[in-house]
């Protein structure tokens, strides 16, 4: 199933999430540009690699190790993707779910909150997968936390989603806390043990479980201020 649109009021123009999707799809058609080898040693160098990151916090090679290791990755791995449709899923769960989040918190917040939440999503794959080598790249992590704090601030808001049924599609109009809930609960390495997806390697599940779990965690903090409206 495809999310198209949702139904939750938009009390303006969203601004960072127009900006953080034409930001990611300028990355990525720069790095598609590349030959393949040179494609390979730009992911491993901006891709966060948990071995390399903390081989950078214990590192004795001064600030440049430390920025080059563990803090750049950070921050770069959240705007590559591995292929158009890592990238489109990205977006379209972004386009369709964060403008309504932008809007509720301000666009600074926002933005703010979007960083925090993938940021923490990161740390959360460092904290499970401390030994992989496996370059982890996308913005899934903080889109997972601008769906946590979706589901909070409109719980009762419907999502036009597209379901291709063989040769044929359809649509229909499901509530967003059934959605949310259903796809933070395929997120949890147990369910994906259970149905065999673990052996897709690469995927920061754990990335995801935390962004949105972090997203939900850290909206009162950045609510703080803000006039409440009724929820829809």
């Amino acid at each position: 199933m495809i999310p198209i649109r949702d139904d939750a009021p938009r009390p303006g123009i969203p601004v960072f999430v127009p900006l953080l999707i034409l930001t990611n799809v300028l990355v990525y058609l720069w790095t598609f540009e590349m030959d393949e080898e040179l494609r390979r040693r730009f992911f491993l160098h901006y891709g966060l690699i948990p071995v390399r990151f903390f081989h950078g916090l214990h590192s004795h090679g001064g600030f440049l190790s430390l920025w080059d290791e563990s803090l750049r990755p950070l921050v770069g791995s959240m705007f590559l993707h591995a292929g158009p449709m890592h990238l489109l899923g990205n977006m379209l769960f972004l386009w369709v779910y964060g403008d309504n989040v932008e809007l509720r918190l301000g666009r600074i917040r926002f933005f703010f909150f979007y960083l925090l939440c993938g940021l923490a999503a990161a740390g959360f794959h460092l904290a499970f997968e401390a030994s992989s080598e496996i370059p982890v790249v996308g913005a899934s992590g903080a889109i997972a936390g601008v769906l946590g704090a979706y589901l909070l601030l409109f719980p009762k808001a419907h999502v036009l989603m597209l379901v291709p049924v063989f040769f044929f599609i359809t649509f229909i109009e499901l509530p967003a806390w059934l959605l949310l809930l259903s796809w933070f609960a395929f997120q949890l390495p147990p369910v994906q043990g259970l149905l065999g997806f673990l052996e897709v390697h690469g995927v920061a599940y754990w990335a995801h479980v935390g962004g949105f779990a972090i997203g939900c965690l850290l909206l009162p903090l950045f609510l703080l201020g803000k006039k409440p409206r009724r929820k829809t």
